[in-house]
This record gives C-alpha cells, structure tokens and sequence, in this order.
C-alpha cells in the first residue's frame, strides 16, 4: 500500500512537472526589459500574430525613454509592423515622426534603416514621388562619397528597375565582402576610425538579406572595435542587433543564438544593467537545456552520464549540455557550475 501510494504521488508530481514546462515554453521568455519587449514583438511578427506584436512594440515604446536609439528601434519596429499588418495611415503617420527628427547629414544606422523603410512603404502606397524626395534628402538612394576615406559602395537598389535580382545579389555581396575585407585588415592595424566607417558601409549592404549571415558577421566586428576601444553603450547597441542578426539567421533554439545572449549580457553587465543581464542569461541557460548536445556541437557524440562525478556535481542536464558547446568559454561558468534544477 505504501509503496503504491508514493508511485501514485511520483506519477502526479512528474505530470505537474511536465504541466509547468510546458505552461513555461509557451510563455515568452521575455516580458519586462526593453530588449526582450523588442524580442518577443519580432518573435510574434515572425509568426504573423500581428496584435501580439503590436502590445509588445507599445510596451517597448513606453519604457524606451522617450527618445535616443532605442525610442527610435521601437518606433520604426512599430512603423513596420502596421504596415505589414494592413494599417498604413498608423504606419505613415509613425514613420513621419521619424523623419521628423532626423538630421540631415548625420543619420545614425538605425534612422537611415527606417527611414529607408518608409521609402519602401510609399513606393508600395502610391507614394512614389514623396519616395524619391525621401531618398534625395537623405541620401538613401546612394551612399555620398567622402572627402577622406575612399569610396563608398552604395547599399540601395541599382538604378534599373529590371536588374537581374542575381546579379544585383552578387554585386552586393562582392561589395560587402570587400568592406568587410578591408575592414578586418584596418582592425588588424588598429585603425579603428577606418574600420567601423568600412563596416557601417557593409551593414546597410548585409541588412537587405537578412537571411544571411553577412549582417551577424559584420556586427561581430562592430562589438570587436567597440571592446578594444572601451565604447560600452555603442557595444551594447550592436550587441543587440547581433542578437537579433543571429536568430533570424541560426533559428532561436541554437548554441549560436544562446551565445550571442551570452555576449549581449555581458555588455549589459558593464553597463551595469544587471538585472537585464541576468534575463539574457537565463535565457541562454533556457536555450541550452532544450536542445540536444549533438545539437550543441554540430552532430558530435551525445549524452554524457546523468550521475554524480567526482566533485560531486550532476554530470547531465544543463552541466553535460554547457561542457558540450564549444566556442563559449568562460561565458557559460555560471552555468557549468550549477547543478541542474
């Protein structure tokens, strides 16, 4: 009787277990700090739940500050997001506001994104003048060259409306790969000035295809320069973007997503935006123990023991899966050194 009895309270702890997990994965992950409000609005868009999306980009919007780089992200993700819902007076109206504040000659990466958006959408809504005016003012179409530094490779659509979208592909990417080229030679020389002007350049080329991996790439230099140089907010921003770059590319359930979250905590860390930092690593931690450790490091041998190793700590779970993933080094400490939960 005993023995059947605490069977019976094993089988309905395991089933409120299971219950919990499951009620946890379909919750986002995120749900309090601008970042993960700008997560899960994209993470909703990508599945077409627009009104999700839409309370996401608002909750973002609210607590962005009201103004700088992240009031403008949440603003113009927003701007997108009731244009591709259907809601173009919403859409215009948001993107004027933007255009609104922007200056002339001094555009920042994410001001030149948006505001190339709204080219986009006039053109779509009978705009194409006001598009053209748009483009000319700020210089959209093609990218000025600089009295120092060289040329610089333009990021727009080529001039004929009837290009091949091969050849036009191939062109951009011979540019970018030659940005990017450059670029990683003037780091190599600590010529940080020359490096990051070369990879804004690459950027506004790798954000036109976002399903590959050239904007990841590119970002990962921008936080390179950003570390050698001590700029913690600017590398925190292309942190960021990186996180974003790498999910769409590797998928949200991948080492290379939970690394890029790791990094980005860490620059929240010396920021000293702890709290925030914490929400990143746990969910890198979350992402870790749902995927395979073949998974983890790309087909290789899997399933370490699940026992007690000899410094006693749990040799399965999260423990075996952080050992497993290479390339994250010391990042992942505060997770290999925990026992499973």
């Amino acid at each position: 009787m005993f023995q059947r009895n605490v069977a019976r309270r094993f089988k309905i702890s395991v089933g409120l277990l299971l219950m919990s997990s499951t009620v946890f994965l379909a919750q986002p992950l995120f749900a309090q700090s601008w970042g993960q409000l700008k997560e899960a609005a994209l993470d909703a868009s990508s599945k077409k739940d627009f009104a999700g999306a839409e309370q996401y980009w608002k909750k973002s919007l609210e607590i962005s500050g009201g103004t700088g780089a992240r009031y403008l992200q949440s603003s113009a993700g927003l701007a997108k997001l009731y244009a591709e819902s259907g809601k173009p007076e919403q859409a215009q109206a948001l993107y004027k506001k933007i255009e609104s504040a922007a200056v002339v000659g001094s555009l920042s990466d994410d001001e030149r994104s948006a505001l190339s958006d709204y080219a986009q959408f006039l053109k779509q809504n009978n705009g194409a003048e006001q598009a053209a005016e748009l483009e000319k003012k700020f210089s959209l179409a093609q990218a000025k060259v600089e009295a120092q530094g060289g040329a610089v490779h333009s990021a727009s659509a080529p001039s004929n409306a009837d290009a091949d979208p091969k050849a036009v592909a191939q062109k951009d990417h011979a540019a970018w790969s030659e940005s990017f080229k450059s670029a990683t030679d003037a780091i190599a020389q600590k010529n940080y000035a020359q490096a990051e002007k070369l990879l804004k350049e690459a950027l506004q080329i790798a954000e036109k295809y976002e399903s590959s991996a050239m904007a990841s790439n590119t970002l990962s230099k921008l936080v390179e320069i950003c570390a050698a140089q001590g700029k913690n907010v600017e590398g925190e921003s292309y942190s960021m973007r990186k996180v974003a770059a790498v999910r769409m590319t590797k998928g949200p359930m991948t080492k290379d997503f939970a690394q890029a979250l790791m990094e980005h905590a860490g620059w929240l860390r010396k920021l000293n935006r702890k709290t925030e930092a914490i929400s990143e690593e746990g969910k890198a931690e979350s992402i870790l123990a749902h995927i395979t450790p073949r998974q983890m490091v790309g087909g290789a041998s899997s399933a370490a023991p699940s026992g007690i190793d000899a410094s006693g700590t749990r040799g399965g779970g999260i423990y075996s899966r952080a050992r497993a993933v290479q390339g994250l080094g010391g990042q992942l400490n505060n997770i290999i050194n925990q026992p499973d939960h």
